[in-house]
């Protein structure tokens, strides 16, 4: 008797599939205290979804936008989503109260485009006098490769490793107009009804293409690119300037691992690093 022919998929991974497939850009995890409860925001086309973890079922579906979403990040306690997309290339944010556009801002000209955009937590601030919490966003800005030799110029490496909580001058200077600038940090605030630019600040050691917020790393940022250094975004300063990693190295992804001052880094070159942050020390 003939066994009947497998179809090569699963009714139990199919939806998980499905994701992956139909997903146009990064995705943006939100976990929870009940792992059920976790929600994962996915960008779709001109669109994007909220699902929920436990059967990925879409619980929102938002308007859509002009153009291709790329990147996004949510907070489900104030409702909000804020996505990066662009025509050519990506270089507006659109915020929106849960499935309704409230504004746009251009963030980016060329050849700078939006690189990656991180969830830095909640802060108070004055509304109608009133405080309201609001979200602090932080957009990764880059320069695109130049055309004559397809690769972007690096500034000199420089360690900072001065701490000042109260220096926040330079913080709004326009790194797209300075020509020794390869990368930009944009600090946003994003409430339920309005996103506004709180900082800028320009990063000249390399030229990033993906982010991180370490775990217990306050106001920290690390960037990752051709190199990777950490930057406090409240100081405006980089602190430092990774040097263990090899040579000719380009970060294309950076994940935290669960032990504490470690990152996974992965290369253009199919290798993952594991870096130990504190000492500057490549583990393998």
């Amino acid at each position: 008797k003939e066994q009947p022919q497998s179809t090569g998929s699963s009714r139990l991974f199919a939806p998980y599939r499905s994701v992956g497939v139909v997903n146009s850009g990064r995705f943006h995890l939100v976990p929870h205290q009940n792992s059920a409860q976790a929600v994962v925001a996915c960008p779709i086309l001109d669109r994007f979804q909220l699902l929920q973890t436990d059967r990925l079922h879409p619980v929102l579906v938002s308007q859509s936008v002009q153009n291709r979403v790329e990147y996004l990040v949510t907070d489900p306690s104030l409702s909000i989503t804020v996505v990066a997309h662009g025509k050519n290339q990506v270089d507006t944010i659109t915020l929106f109260q849960r499935t309704q556009a409230c504004s746009s801002l251009r963030l980016a000209r060329k050849p700078w485009k939006i690189r990656d955009m991180v969830a830095m937590g909640r802060i108070k601030q004055e509304a109608n006098e009133r405080q309201e919490n609001a979200a602090v966003i932080a957009m990764i800005l880059g320069r695109t490769k130049e055309e004559d030799d397809g690769v972007p110029v690096v500034g000199d490496d420089e360690d900072e490793t001065e701490d000042d909580e109260n220096d926040s001058d330079g913080g709004h200077v326009d790194a797209q107009d300075d020509d020794e600038s390869q990368g930009e940090i944009v600090i946003l605030l994003a409430t339920r009804t309005s996103i506004r630019i709180h900082r800028r600040i320009p990063i000249s050691t390399i030229c990033p293409t993906v982010a991180l917020h370490p775990a217990t790393y306050i106001n920290k940022l690390l960037l990752g690119g051709d190199g990777a250094c950490l930057v406090n975004i409240r100081s405006t300063k980089v602190l430092h300037t990774f040097t263990c990693l090899p040579d000719k190295t380009s970060i294309t992804a950076l994940e935290q691992a669960p032990a504490v001052d470690t990152v996974a880094m992965g290369t253009s070159q199919g290798r993952v690093h594991l870096v130990n942050l504190k000492h500057d020390k490549l583990l393998f």
